[in-house]
Order: structure tokens, then sequence, then C-alpha cells
């Protein structure tokens, strides 16, 4: 479920409504700029998409407010040990529309007293993007997942996860077909980065599957 009221906030299973929620956000390229000495302008290279970093503020001002935020904090604060992160699924209209949902934690703040009842948490993300991404294509250079690749795992795991009946199935069924598109799209491109090569696809490479 994608909430479209701009004053709620689904973080994993926790469901923040009728509150104050602000998602800063801003969507960029990176850009290498080449100035041109003694004339005017400059010639400017794409060098790829920047994973972008919301910065999630709720306020918290009802008991059901402060019990899910409890609940959410204990289990998406950062600890301690060399174990990976794992991405969590965040639901807003702004990132909605931009078709992001899924982020690892960056940093979670205790609660901020505002005022009497009041309290302001605040949560920054890290845009997720399941592996790492190349995005040169030259001959011999192989291509990681893609952006693209990423949007379509996302759609197939948010039409799985609206089929399912209860948050848990619905968790489960959206991870197991985002894995399994982003699998599929990794044998897509390395059957088309070894075709660069000249070789043949491994056997089991789904190197004619469709973008």
């Amino acid at each position: 479920m994608i909430l479209d009221d701009r004053d709620s906030i689904r973080i994993q299973d926790e469901v923040f409504e009728v509150t104050k929620v602000d998602v800063e956000v801003d969507y960029e390229r990176k850009w290498d700029v080449k100035e041109t000495p003694g004339a005017d302008g400059a010639s400017e290279t794409n060098k790829g998409y920047t994973p972008c970093t919301p910065k999630v503020s709720i306020l918290l001002w009802t008991d059901a407010h402060r019990e899910a935020w409890d609940r959410l904090a204990a289990s998406i604060r950062p600890a301690g040990g060399k174990q990976p992160p794992k991405p969590i699924t965040v639901e807003h209209a702004e990132l909605a529309a931009a078709k992001r949902s899924r982020f690892y934690v960056k940093k979670v703040s205790g609660k901020k007293f505002i005022g009497p009842g009041r309290d302001e948490v605040v949560v920054e993300l890290l845009e997720y993007f399941g592996s790492p991404k190349a995005t040169g294509t030259g001959y011999g250079l192989r291509p990681g997942i893609q952006h693209e690749d990423v949007l379509l795992a996302q759609q197939w795991g948010e039409t799985a996860a609206a089929a399912a009946d209860t948050p848990e199935r619905k968790k489960a069924a959206y991870q197991a077909a985002y894995d399994f598109k982003i699998a599929e799209r990794a044998d897509y491109r390395d059957a088309k980065w070894q075709e660069s090569l000249g070789k043949t696809p491994s056997p089991g490479v789904s190197g004619g599957a469709n973008p």
C-alpha cells in the first residue's frame, strides 16, 4: 500500500497517520564539467545517477505515534558489528511519485521535545540499489544493475505485496519478487556484456530477457 496523504508515512510495518510528516529529498545526477580555457562554456559529461538521501521528520503527538516509533526505532537504529545493514521499505507520497521505496538507514534521531505532548524524530536515509552499478558500456566494461532494473524490481515487489493479506506476508512477498527480478536483470546484463565480448552466454543465463 502506498500512502497518498502527505501527512502519513509507512516505514517498514509501522504507520504514522494524521500528523506532520516532512520528507526532504533531491534527485540529481553526477556531472564532470571541464572548463574550456580562453573560451565561453564548458563540456559536461553525465557520470550517472546519484542515490538520493531523504531526510524524514515525523511529529509524534499521540500515544499510538510514540508506541509505533519506539518499535520502529528499536528495529532500524544503527548498531555496532560487521553485519551489513538491510534495506527497509518507506512509503510516502513524495517518494512514491518518484518510484523510490527501498532505503538504507543512515541515521536515527532521539525524540526532540518541541512542545507539551509533542516530540519530533528524524530518520536519514540512503537510496538502495541492490548491487553496484556501472554507467559505462564500452568494450570489455561489465555493466552492473542499472537504475531502470531497480525500478522494475520495485514494481514487481509492490505488485506481489498488494496480493498478500498481512503485513508480514506483504513484506515477504515484496522481498521475494524484488530479489527474483533483480537476479533476472543481473543475468540479462551479464549476458549482454558477454555478447559485447563476442562470447556465448552461459547455459541458463537469460540473455534474451526483456528489459
